[in-house]
């Protein structure tokens, strides 16, 4: 029996500055990768009998630190390869280390795949020692803004809030997603996220009441 809904609104904090401003209709993904890039210790002073990563590393930074690896569309941002960390060595000033690992993140458009991501990072670590390891958390999706549930939702925000939203896919992942995937249509709509993960953390009252007021207008628009 198919027991899956063929809409579904989840109450994300999608609000940027006040309660009605955006509705989001996607998600982008994210990617997640450590790269492990293979030398030979060896003393400082002695640069020649060993591998330093750190100076193998550096020279293809410039071309992949922060690079879009797609143009986005008028509904997804570019895809970044965003670099989270880097290590190497022992903390000492006087050995260079026999290893490098570095740690990446890609918020990614429906443009860009895991596949791209692995090509890329070949492309200019092609011919060194090291290892790549992706891993995804999660897949972008685009739910049609001429779909049912987008348009019955906007009519609500604009009779509930008197503004019209804006359709996006910003921000980070969301529980949305594991409904996208099985291909039910999927929006996202709550309160004012200007807190979100903040220390203080909050939403008013009257924005929970124009929530359900908003849902409960949704659902009789159908």
């Amino acid at each position: 029996i198919d027991l899956l809904p063929d809409y579904s609104i989840v109450a994300e904090p999608t609000c940027d500055k006040v309660f009605g401003d955006a509705i989001k209709i996607g998600r982008r993904g994210s990617i997640n990768g450590v790269i492990e890039k293979h030398g030979s210790q060896g003393h400082a002073a002695y640069p020649e009998k060993s591998v330093n990563p750190i100076h193998k590393v550096a020279q293809v930074l410039p071309e992949i630190a922060g690079v879009n690896l797609d143009e986005g569309d008028e509904y997804f941002s570019p895809s970044k390869f965003v670099i989270t960390d880097i290590r190497a060595g022992m903390e000492v000033t006087n050995v260079t280390p026999g290893k490098l690992k570095m740690m990446f993140n890609v918020r990614n458009s429906t443009k860009t795949s895991l596949k791209d991501i692995e090509d890329f990072v070949h492309r200019y670590f092609n011919g060194m020692n090291y290892e790549l390891e992706l891993s995804q958390s999660a897949k972008p999706f685009l739910t049609d803004p001429d779909t049912a549930v987008v348009k019955r939702l906007d009519e609500a925000i604009r009779s509930i809030c008197g503004r019209k939203p804006q359709h996006s896919t910003a921000g980070g992942t969301s529980d949305a997603r594991f409904l996208a995937e099985f291909g039910v249509q999927t929006v996202e709509f709550g309160v004012v996220n200007d807190t979100i993960h903040a220390p203080n953390e909050h939403t008013g009252i009257d924005e929970v009441e124009k929530l359900y007021r908003v849902f409960a207008e949704t659902i009789k628009n159908f």
